[in-house]
């Protein structure tokens, strides 16, 4: 549109037709474009539907304005303008006779100043006026005159205005749409919300902007489903009317039918306008689901369907479930019975009920949670109406919609109804949402109101969580079904084998991966299994067990479609292959449980990929993405009183220090983190005990030792067998730490945790150096530097580097700790020539000129004593900041 007006500026011609369903935005489009028309004479009209039957209306208002320009013009031109004008009486000139006329007066007006002629809705005018513009448009060859117009007839349909130079408008994408949304609605929208409005809609700018404004705030907020189709707004809906008009009845009644139900295909169609019209003469009536009549956006079906009254929308569904094939399809004919049921009925309920595992795994765990909602409502049994109202807000949990399970509570309160089934699912809730002392309380009321005891044994089970994570386990014994204090809960030992004692037969189940199944009607507490596998299996130091455990968690929540479910899986398994060394996969799985969190979401699964994203950096030795983001989490952590959450930010913490020889700081951190939960404290131990050795506090490394001891029984688990082995070495002297360590060296290369054995063997060489026995320290410091440098653990990799020099080895620094040294902007230009981005593709990435490019990578070949690009990107090896090259530690993960 721009370079439209400049041709016309320059004295040459333009046409364009802006096309577009109504709403699109050709008119806001339109005023934007102008202002970039300065110093063009504008002239202006809009068709509108009362003139419709007025011959010439909208050229006579349209031209009007150029009228003193008639004088100059031949006479036969001059009079048939003056007609239209009404100057003259007489009949109306021809229309060839009046298109001509209309060219000689835009070229007087074009002399004058450069014109810009736009007409808004042609397709409202009336036809005569139609017909000379297009005549018009078709012969413009005038100097410095413009024509724009807009319609919102299709292309197909528009006989005026065919093959001349078109502007087509859509819907506005994802972002713009997403944006729009956050503008015009009055309460924040959730992400799954959000894409729902922006599908159904086909991202229509005005659909959106309606929907946001007039929607109930709670289903805006995603607290109650959205209507099926969504509602449209009265001026799109009735130029669809309009157009709908002009189809047979049949065909408007099959417009209703895909709006109710997209998915029918033909013969279903067909069957399901007989039953509702009796013609059996439908084929050639019926619009085929692509193309309703308009732009063959949902837009036309649903305007026709929200047309009818409630009682023909009932019927319509109805018509529907008659015609669904029952054995394909159960799930679509019990919806649409239950949309087509005036009243509560117990048989659609539960049929319902049965079908909603189909509608989750053929279309969203979500979607599945939606069939148990509807069921409830048509529940007549108040027991059965509650049972289905907590099935479907632990699916709503589980599926990232915590603002719906919130609703659900909210409405069986209102109910009147108190009991363990609001209990149960109230405490999931709050564990959801990390008020972990909240979610134990209501879990313990609730597990003691069932009487099935393995429901009551599973709630008991996510009240142990929840205590444990919450850090109640400090004062109290973590029996959650007593309240005595056997055990002195201060020593982190103590609360380790307190934890795994009271799982008791439930992580033998888990520990070969024999995890139960449920179903999404069944409710979601056997989730449980999975938590508990993972936290017992760490507990005890298995990696073997901690990575069938993560594994078939990823699997089944990703089966079953439950995606907050499957974002909480991804992190913990982020965590597993972390420890067992795999930090390039680790980044992948964070990476993927990321995008599941921009769009289904629940508070568990962000605090699980916070907590594995400090594990991965702090390993990795990424002190800016550790130290700033653990403060901000440990904020948050205290206002819920969430234990699980500071603990492992500590954690994070510790292992940096480690890696970073800031033993203090990482004594400090490994002994707040051994005051948290079981499971951090048992992984903080070890840090305790090397971070303390190293100060020279031997008390409390002999302590963390005693510690580790007592939390690891007599595990057989080859990690474990390790780490303990390990600690022992360095809590110790002589013979015995170097007997320690060897055994050490060889249960960790059995059990595979690469990470704690590359450190084993920089623990052993530190201690190999200090006894004076160079030359085998350096074999063990070099074992260790090359497996840390592999592994992308560079602070680790510069502390063995360290210990290198200081047995009077040559080692030749590597280009990454090299590179420590780089900027942050520095780092951000070798990533991206190393992706192969030019010097100005960078410029313009980052926003600078091409000559600070050119400075800073001169730089960083000084630094990295390189000449060549080719070196730079075998120096930072797979680029991206989550490869495992040379420089990515450096770079943010996340």
């Amino acid at each position: 549109m721009r370079s439209s007006i400049r041709t016309v500026r320059r004295r040459g011609s333009s046409v364009l037709v802006i096309r577009g369903g109504p709403g699109i935005g050709k008119t806001s489009l339109i005023e934007h474009a102008l202002e970039f028309a300065e110093g063009v004479r504008l002239v202006r009209a809009r068709g509108t539907a009362a003139e419709q039957e007025i011959p010439f209306g909208l050229l006579n208002r349209l031209f009007m304005p150029l009228a003193n320009h008639l004088d100059g013009l031949p006479d036969p031109a001059a009079e048939a303008l003056a007609s239209i004008f009404g100057r003259r009486p007489g009949p109306a000139p021809g229309p060839l006779l009046l298109c001509m006329s209309v060219l000689q007066l835009l070229s007087a007006a074009g002399r004058g100043a450069p014109t810009l002629v736009v007409v808004d809705d042609l397709d409202r005018s009336d036809g005569e006026s139609r017909a000379v513009l297009a005549c018009v448009a078709r012969r413009l060859t005038v100097p410095s005159i413009g024509i724009w117009v807009t319609t919102s007839v299709p292309v197909g349909e528009d006989q005026d205005l065919q093959d001349l130079p078109e502007l087509p408008l859509a819907g506005i994408p994802g972002r713009a749409a997403a944006e729009l949304l956050r503008r015009s609605a009055n309460a924040p929208i959730p992400p799954w919300v959000a894409r729902r409005l922006i599908s159904d809609t086909g991202g229509h700018p005005l659909a959106l902007a309606w929907l946001a404004s007039v929607l109930p705030r709670d289903q805006i907020t995603g607290r109650r489903y959205l209507p099926e189709p969504l509602p449209v707004p009265a001026r799109v809906a009735l130029w669809y009317r309009e157009r709908a008009r002009r189809l047979p009845a049949s065909a408007r009644t099959s417009l209703a039918l895909l709006a109710a139900e997209p998915r029918l295909d033909p013969v279903a169609l067909d069957r399901a306008i007989a039953r509702l019209e009796g013609d059996p003469d439908r084929t050639s009536h019926r619009v085929p689901a692509g193309q309703p009549p308009g732009q063959g956006s949902v837009l036309a079906r649903a305007a026709i369907y929200w047309a009818l009254a409630p009682r023909q929308r009932r019927r319509l569904h109805r018509a529907i479930a008659e015609v669904v094939d029952p054995v394909a399809s159960p799930d679509l004919q019990a919806w649409h019975r239950a949309l087509g049921s005036e009243a509560p009925a117990g048989s659609i309920a539960a049929e319902l009920e049965s079908t909603a595992a189909i509608a989750a795994h053929r279309d969203s765990w979500a979607r599945g949670a939606e069939f148990l909602e509807r069921a409830a409502e048509l529940s007549p049994a108040p027991a059965d109406r509650i049972r289905r109202w907590v099935a479907s807000a632990e699916a709503h949990l589980a599926a990232g919609h915590g603002s719906r399970a919130e609703a659900i509570a909210g409405r069986i309160a209102e109910s009147g109804v108190r009991g363990p089934w609001l209990d149960r699912l109230r405490g999931r809730i709050a564990f959801d949402d990390g008020y972990y002392g909240e979610a134990a309380a209501a879990l313990a009321r609730s597990a003691a109101g069932f009487r099935d005891p393995a429901i009551a044994r599973e709630l008991r089970l996510w009240q142990l969580l929840s205590a444990t994570r919450g850090g109640a386990n400090r004062g109290h014994d973590l029996d959650p079904r007593r309240g005595g204090a056997d055990r002195d809960a201060r020593d982190p030992g103590a609360r380790v084998a307190a934890f795994l004692d009271l799982l008791g037969d439930a992580t033998d189940r888990t520990h070969l991966g024999a995890l139960p199944r449920g179903t999404v009607a069944g409710g979601m507490i056997w989730l449980i299994w999975f938590r508990l596998a993972f936290e017992a299996s760490l507990a005890r130091w298995d990696l073997w067990a901690l990575h069938v455990a993560s594994e078939v968690w990823v699997g089944t929540a990703r089966s079953i479609g439950a995606r907050s479910e499957l974002a909480t899986a991804l992190a913990h398994r982020c965590i597993v292959l972390t420890l067992a060394g795999e930090l390039g996969e680790a980044a992948a799985r964070l990476r993927e449980a990321r995008r599941l969190l921009t769009v289904h979401g629940g508070g568990e699964a962000r605090r699980s990929i916070d907590a594995a994203a400090l594990v991965l950096r702090a390993w990795r030795g990424a002190r800016s993405g550790v130290e700033g983001r653990a403060g901000k989490i440990r904020e948050g952590a205290a206002m819920r009183r969430d234990g699980a959450a500071t603990a492992w930010s500590w954690y994070a913490e510790a292992v940096l220090a480690s890696g970073l020889e800031s033993y203090g700081a990482a004594a400090r951190a490994a002994a707040r983190a051994s005051e948290g939960p079981p499971v951090p404290a048992a992984l903080a131990l070890p840090e305790l005990v090397e971070a303390a050795s190293r100060l020279g506090d031997r008390r409390t490394a002999r302590w963390a030792v005693r510690q580790l001891e007592e939390a690891m029984g007599a595990t057989e688990a080859p990690w474990g067998r390790g780490i303990l082995a390990r600690s022992r070495a360095v809590a110790t002297n002589g013979t015995r730490a170097e007997r320690s360590y060897r055994e050490a060296l060889g249960h960790l290369e059995q059990a595979g945790a690469v990470p704690d054995l590359a450190r084993t063997h920089l623990l052993f060489g530190e201690w190999l150096r200090r006894e004076r026995r160079q030359r085998e320290a350096r074999t063990h410091l070099r074992e260790a530097q090359g497996l840390l440098r592999e592994l992308g653990a560079e602070g680790y990799a510069r502390r063995a580097w360290h210990e290198l020099r200081a047995t009077g080895a040559h080692s030749r620094r590597s280009r990454v700790e090299q590179g420590a040294a780089l900027t942050p902007q520095e780092l951000r230009i070798v990533e991206l020539a190393a992706q192969g981005a030019s010097n100005p593709e960078i410029a313009a990435t980052l926003f600078i000129s091409r000559r600070t490019v050119e400075y800073h990578l001169s730089k960083v070949f000084s630094k990295l004593g390189i000449t060549t690009r080719t070196q730079l990107v075998r120096s930072v090896g797979r680029p991206g900041p989550w490869g495992n090259g040379a420089l990515s530690q450096s770079a943010s993960v996340g």
